[in-house]
């Protein structure tokens, strides 16, 4: 359970940091979610933010030069958790509201 709710964590802050991000790019993939969650489409925008940010992370993370003596591969695999992590709770979610 701590484990889950540390990805969730990692998760909610990538959000954040990557809100700035966003507003600053151009990137069609990030405009067009930015898009759907303002107008509604987006079923758990809180969620798909929190999973875009992770993927802006995670590039940035694979593109750094240094491994930082492990600690990029070990923040690779933490963000990739936590991905997964957004995706079953999605899927739950849905599974939930289908009943």
């Amino acid at each position: 359970m701590k484990k889950r709710f540390a990805y969730l964590a990692v998760a909610i802050l990538a959000a954040g940091a990557a809100t700035s991000v966003y507003a600053q790019t151009s990137d069609p993939m990030t405009t067009s979610v930015t898009a759907a969650t303002a107008q509604g489409k987006e079923k758990y925008p809180l969620l798909a933010a929190a999973k875009k940010g992770l993927l802006v992370s995670r590039k940035a993370l694979v593109g750094a030069t240094s491994d930082y003596q492990g600690h990029r591969t070990a923040a690779i695999a933490h963000i990739d958790a936590a991905i997964k992590e957004i995706d079953a709770g999605v899927t739950a979610a849905d599974a939930k509201s289908s009943h």
